[in-house]
Parts: structure tokens; sequence; C-alpha cells
């Protein structure tokens, strides 16, 4: 048994990489769902006011496109929370494990003190 106090700073540190990570991936599922409404609106118009064939054909497509990208970041977010709930476990061992390590070193230097007198 042995002090995990850098280990755990370290886990902690990959722990909030991922959220920030996941923070991250949410502002760009916010920004893909804002520009898909412009993006439609200008298609729209285009297609309306001056009769541009190929932007009835982005329209058909991009739907497809904003779902399967809508898909990839939603995998991505379930990924990062399932690595989160790994290294939230893995933190609780660990430190289970350090406080177990500690209370021994206090106990052994209470010993030591009390063997020696108080010197």
């Amino acid at each position: 048994m042995a002090c995990q106090c850098g280990l755990i700073t370290r886990y902690e540190s990959v722990k909030q990489a991922y959220k920030d990570s996941k923070t991250q991936l949410r502002y760009a599922q916010i920004h893909a769902e804002t520009l898909d409404r412009k993006y439609t609106t200008i298609l729209e118009d285009c297609a309306a006011t001056f009769d541009i064939a190929e932007a009835l054909d982005l329209l058909t497509v991009m739907p497809d496109l904003n779902t399967e990208g809508k898909e990839l970041i939603e995998n991505a977010m379930t990924l990062l929370d399932e690595k989160i709930s790994d290294i939230d476990v893995k933190l609780w061992e660990l430190r289970d494990e350090d406080t177990r390590y500690h209370d021994q070193q206090k106990a052994e230097e209470s010993i030591t003190y009390l063997q020696t007198g108080g010197h």
C-alpha cells in the first residue's frame, strides 16, 4: 500500500479534461442547430427567390448530414460520460486506498511517538 495522492490528482485532471470536452461538444451541438436553422432559411429563400435548383438539392441532403453529425456528437458525449463514470470508480478506489495508507501512517507515527516517550 502506498500514497495515491499524485495518482488521484492525475485522474482528477483527466476527468476535468473529459468534462471540458463534453462541454465543448454541447456548445458544438447548439451551434450546429443554430447553423442548421440559418442555412435552411437561406436555402429556402434562395430556392424561392432565385429559383436555384441546387438549393433544393442541398435542402434535401442537409437533414441527413445534420442527423449524422448529431448522432456523432451524442455518441461522443455518451462515451465521455462512460469514461467519467469509470474514472469516478477508480478515484473512489484510489481515495479509499489512500485514506487507509495515511491512517496507517498516522497510527505508526503515534505508536513510534508513544514508544519513544514523546520525543
